[in-house]
C-alpha cells in the first residue's frame, strides 16, 4: 500500500481521469500534471476474482512507487488479461509508459 500522501484522493480521480492517456496491451495510464500522486484501478472486468484483482494491484503498486512525487498525478488502469501476466511482463509493459510519462 502507498503512503497516504502518495495516494490520489477520491476528489482527484475525476480530474486525472479526464487527462491524457498512455495505452499498452494490458494497461492504460491517465495522467495530468499535479501533486505527484498515484492510484491503481483493477475492475471486475479485468480480473473477475478478487484474489487476482488484489495480486495485480499489489504488483502494479510495487512498480509505481518510484514514479510517485515527480509532479505528475496518474491512475493506472488494468485491462482484460492483466491478471494472467507474470510480474516481469507487467514491468515490461509499464516501464516504457512511465519513461514517456516523465520525459
Amino acid at each position: 500500500m502507498l503512503k497516504r500522501t502518495s495516494r490520489l484522493p477520491r476528489e482527484g480521480f475525476q480530474s486525472v481521469a479526464g487527462g491524457r492517456r498512455l495505452i499498452a496491451p494490458h494497461f492504460s495510464i491517465s495522467y495530468r500534471p499535479g501533486a505527484g500522486q498515484g492510484a491503481v484501478v483493477v475492475s471486475k472486468k479485468a480480473a473477475p476474482k478478487s484474489v487476482d484483482r488484489h495480486l495485480v494491484k499489489r504488483r502494479v503498486m510495487d512498480l509505481i512507487r518510484p514514479h510517485i512525487g515527480h509532479g505528475v498525478s496518474f491512475i493506472v488502469y488494468a485491462r482484460k488479461g492483466a491478471a494472467a501476466l507474470p510480474f516481469r511482463a507487467i514491468r515490461g509493459e509499464l516501464e516504457p509508459l512511465f519513461a514517456t510519462l516523465h520525459v
